[in-house]
């Protein structure tokens, strides 16, 4: 950093090394006006952004790894904005659970019965997360099937992770290419591995 020009007729100069004035501008720093005015008028407009971006930092990845969820879900675009986050106490025909293991496996069971879900022919399944450009985390599951043959990239199906915390997690996949594609599942923690 060298010098920024600040909207006065001095420069500031994080090094004190000096400006046009010959008096060194001090940011936040003391000097013998106090703060620079323009940062000054800035403030109450700089203060709530910077608290707003502490707070919005996106899922944690690591939230999902180790872990397992009580999820229902739809794949009908239309109840989408109409799903909500099932309450394990009354599990239903509909809910399932889902594993994350922190060695990057992945399962998937019905809730009433504990049978696997997987589909026939599929071994075993892993899971991947990853950031897309736009900062949003996706999830994609490949599955191993019994020819021996993982899941190529271009046949994952993109998950937007649209929130995971410690309790909650929400992925939505929709038009998967060009398709009509739609899947929404919501989940609440069901219990630490």
């Amino acid at each position: 950093m060298r010098a920024f020009l600040l909207p006065s007729d001095r420069f500031f100069c994080p090094d004190t090394s000096g400006s046009l004035s010959g008096m060194p501008q001090y940011l936040l720093g003391p000097q013998p006006q106090g703060l620079h005015p323009a940062f000054m008028k800035s403030l109450p407009f700089l203060l709530p952004l910077l608290l707003l971006g502490l707070g919005c930092t996106g899922p944690d990845p690591e939230k999902l790894k180790g872990s397992e969820w009580f999820c229902v879900d739809t794949t009908d675009p239309e109840e989408s904005g109409t799903l909500s986050y099932p309450d394990p106490a009354n599990p239903g025909p509909t809910n399932f659970r889902e594993v994350y293991g922190k060695d990057g496996s992945y399962q998937v069971f019905d809730v009433t019965t504990g049978q696997s879900l997987l589909g026939t022919g599929v071994e075993k399944a892993r899971y991947n997360l990853k950031t897309n450009q736009d900062g949003e985390l996706i999830l994609t599951v490949d599955l191993f099937v019994l020819d021996g043959k993982w899941t190529s990239e271009e046949e994952r199906i993109p998950y937007i992770v649209k929130e995971l915390t410690d309790s909650r997690f929400h992925a939505i996949a929709q038009n998967y290419e060009s398709t009509s594609f739609f899947n929404e599942s919501m989940c609440v923690r069901w219990k630490e591995n």
